[in-house]
């Protein structure tokens, strides 16, 4: 080629920058730009670390064997039966079996040493200064175990068409299976990474690795004796239907990111304000859940499932209200930048700001709401059903749940105004605070009364409304009773002494406002090219 025909060198080298800066033309490739734009240097430096360890090639190594070897030993067991009998369901069984090990304690154990080393080596404080914010160090996360999740599946999916081609098997089967094997172990991958980064501490870190490794080993007990049964009895599907499965699929996609926003908060600047996200991701989560307990309400037309469901929910709000009222509760003025301007914000607002007083209010409030909620459900739909018949038990437990929340997550609370604030482990200190005295509380009139009846046994009485097991079961076989009444009457007004106390010890995080930018901030920002980034309110 002559000289002539040559570009010259700053021409090439301003082709080539056009070249890979300009906006893509095709569908697919304006996809992949926008995936990759809004993908963060720690998905690469994840999946890359994870693919190239050892423990990664060992378990994968396993894995495979695992399958040849039952490959071989299932196929050639059913010889020569299998060119005439279905025996695909054996098969199936056996990976699945194999399947559960990487994807429910491989896979989840791995995110959660992931993140905890990211602790021990100190690479958050790195991290922090860097342009790469805390939720994007936890999606990181969770998205290497998601790719270890597909890659495992891609593995034995050839194996498992092959079930498929040896009969016995459907389609639909093997789907659901694979899709609650998925929804597991990306579950347990959330809660590990949650749990990872609120232990950061030396002496809690023991108890967090005991507290996942028993939550995986007895979840994958659980999972591969319902596989192996699934083989007996292989009608046990049949109460797989599509609201099953919706129901699962959406309380999972509202529960992960409860779990990636309450990571990303822990290992973040105190002091940032991540109340209201995580509090307006719990009211979905609690509302998706509630919403699938009515359902099943209405379509089984049976009452008595009130009963479990407030026992499921009083727990949630248990934990979740003893963890709240722990919180430090300390904003600072950058943060009080993006608290709502106008008074109707602040006035429908205010208990998502950060809090401790504030956080007992909203789950009571929450509470409070789904109580009203069952007990309006309760008076309306027999209107609709013959079938559904109302009992005042109902009514009761509810009551006696919410009084119950308000009574020991408020004594939770005020003790822990005594603890300060710089104390390390608080979340945790709480949690021991709630279940000490949902231990104690109860215990001790009813050791006092045990010693004056010359320790024999006695009846439930009023004396004993403390006491959460005996006095719901109570309820449940009773109902509005003289006894019950009178232990119900005394719940409330204690707890409503305690919920009063608290409301009135809140005032310093309700007189919080909005704290404007700065002459000098406003004026660094408008030369700046994203200037209403920093100052973007939640709530907006």
């Amino acid at each position: 080629m002559s000289q002539g025909t040559t570009p010259p060198p700053l021409e090439r080298q301003k082709a080539l920058i056009e070249r890979f800066t300009e906006a893509s033309s095709q569908g697919w490739q304006q996809v992949w730009d926008w995936w990759s734009e809004r993908s963060n240097p720690i998905v690469v430096k994840e999946a890359r670390q994870s693919l190239n360890s050892n423990q990664f090639v060992i378990c994968f190594g396993i894995t495979l064997v695992a399958v040849l070897i039952w490959t071989m030993f299932s196929v050639f067991s059913q010889l020569p039966n299998a060119y005439y009998l279905p025996g695909g369901l054996l098969v199936l069984t056996g990976y699945f079996v194999i399947l559960s090990f990487p994807l429910i304690l491989v896979i989840p154990f791995t995110a959660y040493r992931s993140m905890m080393l990211e602790a021990e080596s100190r690479t958050f404080e790195l991290v922090s200064i860097s342009g790469l914010s805390a939720k994007q160090i936890v999606q990181g996360k969770m998205s290497s175990a998601c790719l270890q999740i597909a890659i495992y599946l891609s593995t034995m999916l050839p194996c498992i068409v092959i079930t498929y081609l040896l009969r016995g098997i459907s389609v639909s089967t093997i789907l659901i299976y694979l899709y609650f094997m998925v929804i597991a172990s990306v579950v347990l991958s959330a809660i590990s990474i949650m749990i990872a980064t609120v232990s950061r501490q030396r002496f809690l870190q023991v108890f967090s690795n005991l507290f996942i490794l028993g939550m995986q080993l007895v979840l994958f007990y659980v999972v591969c004796a319902a596989t192996i049964a699934f083989v007996y009895s292989f009608p046990m599907m049949s109460w797989v239907n599509a609201p099953v499965l919706i129901s699962i699929g959406t309380i999972v996609l509202t529960t992960v990111p409860l779990c990636m926003q309450c990571s990303a908060a822990a290992i973040d600047f105190p002091s940032e304000n991540h109340a209201v996200a995580i509090r307006s991701r719990f009211l979905v989560w609690i509302g998706t859940i509630f919403f699938w307990c009515a359902w099943v309400v209405v379509t089984t037309e049976t009452a008595g499932h009130w009963v479990w469901i407030y026992s499921v929910l009083l727990a949630i709000f248990l934990v979740v209200g003893a963890l709240g009222v722990s919180e430090r509760g300390v904003l600072s003025p950058r943060a009080q930048r993006a608290l709502p301007r106008t008074l109707l914000g602040q006035c429908t607002l205010t208990w998502f700001y950060p809090g401790a007083g504030l956080a007992y209010v909203f789950f009571t409030s929450v509470f409070a709401s789904v109580v009203i909620g069952v007990i309006g459900f309760a008076y309306a739909f027999p209107l609709y059903s013959a079938a559904y018949q109302q009992e005042e038990e109902t009514i009761a437990i509810g009551v006696a749940a919410l009084c119950y929340f308000m009574l020991y997550t408020g004594l939770t609370r005020l003790i822990m105004m005594t603890v300060p604030r710089h104390i390390v482990g608080r979340p945790f200190l709480g949690l021991l605070m709630q279940a000490f005295l949902f231990a104690l509380v109860p215990l001790l009139p009813y050791l006092v009364l045990l010693s004056l009846n010359d320790f024999r046994s006695f009846s439930y009485g009023w004396h004993q409304f403390l006491f959460v097991t005996w006095t719901i079961s109570e309820l449940d076989s009773g109902g509005f009773s003289s006894v019950n009444a009178g232990a119900l009457v005394l719940l409330a007004a204690l707890s409503g002494v305690v919920f009063l106390i608290n409301l009135l010890m809140c005032g310093r995080d309700v007189l919080l406002l909005r704290v404007e930018v700065p002459p000098r901030v406003q004026q660094e920002l408008a030369s700046s090219r994203t200037p209403e980034a920093p100052v973007e309110s939640v709530f907006d």
